[in-house]
C-alpha cells in the first residue's frame, strides 16, 4: 500500500516539474527526447510481440489436448489448490501448497487414462 502512495506522489511531483520546467527546455531537445520515447517503445514492442504470439499460438495448438473432462478435473484441482492458499493466507493452517502441484500432472494422466 505504501508503493502505491509512493507512486502517486512521484507521479505528481514529476507533472508538475515538467510543467514548470516545459517551456525552458529548447524545442530541439524536446524532440530528441520524444523520438528516444518512442524508439524505445518500438524496440519493446518486438520481444513481447513474439511472447504473447507464442503463447497464444501454443494455447491454439493444446486446444485439442485440453478436452471437456480434463478441464473439469483440472478446475477441481486448482480449487482445492485455492482453498490452501486461502486457508495459508487467512493463518488458519501452515499448508505447503507447493506440494499440490504436481496433482495438476497426476490428473492429467488419470483422465487420458480413465476418462472418456
Amino acid at each position: 500500500m505504501l508503493g502505491t502512495y509512493v507512486n502517486v506522489v512521484a507521479v505528481v511531483i514529476g507533472s508538475l516539474i515538467g510543467l514548470v520546467l516545459h517551456q525552458r527546455f529548447p524545442e530541439k531537445l524536446k524532440r530528441i527526447g520524444f523520438q528516444a520515447i518512442g524508439l524505445g517503445m518500438l524496440l519493446s514492442a518486438l520481444p513481447l510481440f513474439l511472447y504473447q504470439g507464442g503463447i497464444t499460438l501454443a494455447a491454439a495448438s493444446a486446444k485439442s489436448f485440453f478436452t471437456e473432462p480434463l478441464l473439469t478435473e483440472l478446475s477441481a484441482v486448482g480449487g482445492v489448490i485455492l482453498m490452501g492458499l486461502g486457508i495459508q493466507l487467512l493463518d488458519l493452517k501452515e499448508i505447503r501448497v507447493v506440494n499440490f502441484l504436481p496433482a495438476l500432472l497426476v490428473v492429467i494422466i488419470l483422465v487420458h487414462v480413465f476418462g472418456s
